[in-house]
């Protein structure tokens, strides 16, 4: 399951348990149990949804401290300053899957 439908679901989710919520004075033992099921669901999808933007995040500070290494590692340094030509930077970025325009 992706990002996406991961949102979805939880959307759906939330609509459920508000269901339940408007009722809730008429649920049977079952229809408490259902609502505390999509509460459950709902706290699972959301903790999934969080670990997925997590780890997209860590990747993406990897992603960037391995090009800062490929730049620095192409670069002249005179002592003072870092100077790379723009070409060098524009050949990194599209190794990584990066438009560079």
């Amino acid at each position: 399951m992706d990002k996406r439908q991961i949102q979805r679901q939880i959307e759906r989710t939330k609509k459920h348990i508000a269901d339940y919520e408007a009722r809730q004075d008429n649920l049977s033992v079952h229809g408490y149990w259902s609502l505390g099921y999509y509460q459950g669901k709902l706290t699972a999808m959301e903790d999934a949804l969080d670990d997925i933007e997590e780890a997209e995040l860590v990747a993406t500070h990897e992603i960037a401290k391995r090009i800062f290494t490929d730049i620095f590692a192409k670069s002249r340094y005179d002592g003072q300053n870092i100077s790379i030509h723009r070409n060098v930077i524009t050949e990194i970025a599209k190794s990584y899957g990066i438009e560079v325009k």
